[in-house]
């Protein structure tokens, strides 16, 4: 079974997006933040696509710094940023040259998230 990581400080967005997977037949992991993701034994778990928020919350890491973990653990599939932030964001910009690499800006329409899962 295929597999998906969210990391997101939104709870209830987590809850609607691992059903989501679920309805697709994908196992959905959440997480709230950047300490409970570097809990994860990422090698292990062998995710399919990792979705990542950039806005963690105030005085948290980020999800730029979540992209930087991930990347140390030899993580070598897609990365979507799933973000409310502007796809000109500085930081994000440097990320998206990037290979397997992608935002998506909150809020996303169900078909395009479909169409995300469907292409792992």
């Amino acid at each position: 079974m295929k597999s998906v990581l969210l990391l997101d400080d939104d709870k209830d967005l987590c809850v609607l997006m691992c059903s989501i997977f679920e309805e697709l037949g994908l196992r959905g992991v959440c997480v709230n933040s950047y300490n409970d993701l570097i809990q994860i034994n990422l090698p292990k778990e062998n995710f399919d696509l990792i979705f990542l928020d950039i806005n963690l919350g105030t005085g948290s890491k980020n999800g730029i710094d979540a992209y930087d973990w991930v990347k140390s653990q030899k993580y070598q599939k897609k990365i979507v940023f799933f973000t409310g932030h502007a796809r000109n964001y500085p930081l994000l910009q440097a990320k998206l040259s990037e290979p397997n690499v992608t935002v998506l800006e909150k809020p996303a329409a169900l078909e395009i998230i479909e169409e995300i899962l469907s292409s792992i």
